[in-house]
C-alpha cells in the first residue's frame, strides 16, 4: 500500500498495489477514447477477463459517444459489477492540471448520482491515468480527497 488518505470517517481513499481483476467493488473505471476499444495495457487485460465480445456489445450500445461522456456497462466475469467508461480526448490539453482535476470531479460526481459505492481506478503504468502520475500529489490525491470529505464513496487507486 502506498498511501492511505482518509476521505471521510467511514469511507477511506486508498492507494493499493492489488490485482483489480480480483477486487470486490463495484466499478471499475476505464479512461478511453470515442471509440471504447480497451485495446491497450490494462483496459486490454480487463476487457479479456470480463467477456470481450459481450463487453463490446454492450458499449457500442452507447455510441455515438463525446467527449466527457460517462456510462456503465457490465463487468461480467469480473468481481466488480460494472465497468464506468470515461470517454477522455487527451490530445488537445492545454492545461493538464486542470484537466485531470475536471476529468476525476465528473467521474465522482457520475459515481454519487448513480449511487455507486466503491471504484477501483487502474493506476499501472500502463493505464491512463498513470500518464498524469506527475499530479498524484499536488492534484489527484486531494482533488479524489476533497470530493470524499462531502460524499461516503470508497475510492481505490489500484496499482
Amino acid at each position: 500500500m502506498y498511501y492511505n488518505y482518509q476521505g471521510s470517517d467511514t469511507m477511506p481513499f486508498k492507494i493499493i498495489e492489488d490485482n483489480i481483476l480480483k477486487l470486490e467493488v463495484i466499478a471499475i473505471v476505464n479512461f478511453d477514447n470515442d471509440k471504447v476499444e480497451m485495446k491497450d495495457g490494462i483496459a486490454h487485460q480487463l476487457y479479456l477477463e470480463a467477456g470481450g465480445i459481450d463487453l463490446t456489445a454492450a458499449i457500442k450500445k452507447h455510441f455515438p459517444l463525446n467527449k466527457g461522456d460517462i456510462f456503465t456497462t457490465p463487468a461480467y466475469r469480473l468481481n466488480a459489477k460494472q465497468f464506468i467508461h470515461v470517454v477522455i480526448d487527451n490530445e488537445n490539453i492545454n492545461n493538464k492540471q486542470k484537466f485531470i482535476k475536471d476529468t476525476l470531479l465528473s467521474l465522482l460526481n457520475y459515481v454519487t448520482n448513480n449511487n455507486i459505492k466503491s471504484i477501483a481506478i487502474p493506476f499501472t503504468n500502463d493505464s491512463y491515468l498513470y500518464q498524469y502520475h506527475e499530479y498524484l500529489d499536488s492534484d489527484i490525491i486531494p482533488t479524489i480527497n476533497n470530493f470524499l470529505k462531502i460524499y461516503n464513496i470508497e475510492v481505490y487507486l489500484v496499482k
